[in-house]
């Protein structure tokens, strides 16, 4: 073997064990898929925590949960060599020391008898010396230069170790733990699609106030644990389309257990059953006009009762509506108010609107789209709204019919906090009077608008609300609304935070990327790497062809010695360049 030295530093290769046991993990489930798993579940978590908010607010959220998560994942790298001696990678041993390590020494020897024949000449030491310290020079060069030309048998050793491990993994059927991981990380990958793509209705009811409810067909069949319900007692409360329409007299099923019992509905339109057992599970059923609506099961809690609300479809109403409906037009009525309240670190507006229809007939018109102030988000319908109004990206679309009288439309939507905020809104019909409720969240809070004669301040409760009233607006018209001095937290932190996240990732790309001044030798040893992968391949084939009887004993033992021979000395190379001395250290000096 040659024992000439390198400049050149690389990784030495792993022993054959440690690489047949790094096969057998790379299969299987890794402490880096942990990691992963576990970051995005803790995105999913967070992102439904923060709902409600600006979505640079979840973004921002869900990088710092990304960064915790590979942060996290870099100390462990760091720490687990320290507590498993196995984790680290060290260089194949020959007699007991690395091949470079011997090449130094043999270096240094020769160098040091060197030095002596050179302070002999120069009287500097006398003979007897001379000849004690260069005996025990020689003898250790000598030692150090025939355990590295013995380096081919631990070659040889390393490489049959090798080949052993390579045939016992081509022979051994794949790890069941890649399909369980990528189910794992399929389903926090889906979890966390879900947590981002929640409906801004879910959003909303986050947020406190008067935005928290979904209407009554969201409500329909959940239960809900309620203290002031006696312990075991379960009441249903049966409406048709709306809150207000309750269902009189009307039999509901309940079924508990296998059992069914029947209770009618009282003139709330609720009807009870008691005495249930804690624990018992309990499904709740009414069939109204032919359509049945019913509970999901669930169990009944230990220290409360049970509300729940069965909504049936009001199709005869509807349908008599539309029948009779006559073209017309309907206005906001004067009782419709604007309500504005800072609420999560956000600006939370809310419409509640009455459609007045002053005729006798139902009327038709074309559909109302109020469009939605610039910045405005998280749109939602509220409990105890028509249901003909729905939240469409950037508007709210009511339809037609209107039933004479007064049609409740109650909306909702967010703005992201600033010093200032612009309300701009048209409407498609007139309003009759504008009406403005401002929560006073801060002593220099200002609420303007040309279109408010009157503005003064009340209380509701512990709450401070700047009130504002003004004259008509016309159908196409716009009221302009402005409050400043709110309380905000300025965005500047973010914007650096989510910067310098983009900087580290950058880094981090480029420094995983970039191999310095160091590419020569990193391409060299790449290229070494290589042809040991195609070497071994081609043994084992070899050792495959053998083994069926394909080849004759000559040919095997020619094909075989010739391959081991160049692998013995591709892993001299690699040997030799995994830590050899300096330049200045090698025998010429």
């Amino acid at each position: 073997m040659s024992s000439e030295t390198s400049t050149k530093k690389a990784k030495k290769p792993a022993p054959a064990a440690e690489q047949a046991v790094a096969e057998e993990q790379v299969s299987g489930f890794q402490p880096w898929h942990l990691f992963f798993i576990g970051t995005l579940l803790a995105s999913a978590a967070s992102a439904v925590a923060v709902r409600g908010t600006r979505p640079e607010n979840v973004v921002f959220v869900c990088v710092t949960v990304l960064a915790a998560g590979v942060a996290a994942y870099a100390v462990y790298r760091t720490l687990w060599p320290l507590v498993e001696p196995g984790a680290v990678e060290t260089p194949e041993m020959l007699g007991g020391r690395t091949r470079a390590a011997l090449e130094r020494e043999k270096t240094l020897a020769l160098r040091s008898i060197k030095e002596l024949e050179f302070d002999r000449a120069m009287g500097k030491v006398s003979e007897q010396d001379f000849q004690e310290m260069t005996g025990r020079l020689r003898t250790r060069a000598v030692r150090v230069i025939r355990q590295l030309d013995s380096g081919s048998a631990a070659y040889r050793e390393l490489i049959e170790k090798e080949l052993s491990a390579r045939q016992l993994a081509g022979s051994r059927p794949p790890a069941p733990g890649v399909d369980a991981a990528k189910a794992v990380v399929l389903m926090a990958l889906t979890a966390g699609v879900l947590a981002f793509g929640a409906p801004a209705s879910a959003q909303m009811g986050g947020t406190g106030g008067m935005a928290g409810m979904p209407d009554a067909r969201a409500m329909s069949g959940i239960p809900r644990p309620d203290s002031s319900v006696p312990v075991g007692t379960l009441s249903v409360r049966l409406v048709r389309g709306q809150m207000t329409n309750v269902i009189t007299g009307h039999p509901v099923d309940f079924i508990a257990s296998g059992r069914t019992q029947t209770a009618k509905t009282d003139e709330n339109g609720r009807a009870l059953v008691r005495d249930l057992t804690p624990g018992t599970l309990v499904r709740a059923s009414a069939v109204v006009d032919g359509e049945r609506v019913e509970s999901q099961d669930f169990e009944m809690p230990d220290a409360s009762g049970v509300l729940m609300l069965l909504v049936a479809s009001d199709k005869s109403a509807a349908e008599q509506m539309a029948k009779t409906a006559v073209p017309g037009t309907v206005s906001l009525g004067g009782q419709s108010r604007v309500l504005v309240q800072f609420e999560d670190e956000t600006l939370q507006v809310y419409y509640l609107f009455d459609v007045v229809n002053a005729t006798a007939n139902p009327v038709k018109t074309e559909p109302l789209v109020f469009t939605l102030p610039d910045g405005a988000g998280n749109a939602t319908v509220l409990e105890g709204s028509a249901p003909n109004a729905v939240a469409k990206g950037a508007s709210f679309i009511v339809s037609g019919p209107f039933a004479p009288g007064v049609t409740n439309v109650q909306l909702a939507f967010s703005l992201a906090p600033a010093a200032q905020v612009a309300i701009r809104q048209p409407f498609p019909i007139e309003l009759a009077q504008v009406a403005v409720m401002v929560e006073k969240v801060s002593p220099s809070m200002v609420v303007s608008s040309s279109q408010l004669t009157t503005i003064r301040e009340g209380n509701e409760g512990s709450r401070t609300f700047v009130l504002g009233m003004g004259p008509a607006v016309k159908a196409g018209g716009v009221l302009a609304l402005d409050v400043s001095g709110l309380p905000h937290q300025p965005t500047w932190p973010r914007n650096t935070a989510l910067s310098l996240a983009v900087v580290i990732i950058g880094l981090g790309i480029w420094g995983a990327t970039r191999t310095g001044g160091r590419s020569a030798d990193a391409a060299a040893r790449q290229q070494l790497e290589s042809r040991r992968e195609r070497v071994f391949a081609e043994l084992v084939k070899l050792e495959q062809r053998n083994k069926g009887g394909k080849l004759s004993d000559a040919d095997y033992a020619t094909s075989r010695g010739a391959l081991v021979a160049e692998l013995e000395r591709i892993y001299g190379e690699l040997d030799t360049g995994a830590q050899g001395p300096r330049g200045d250290q090698g025998l010429a000096a």
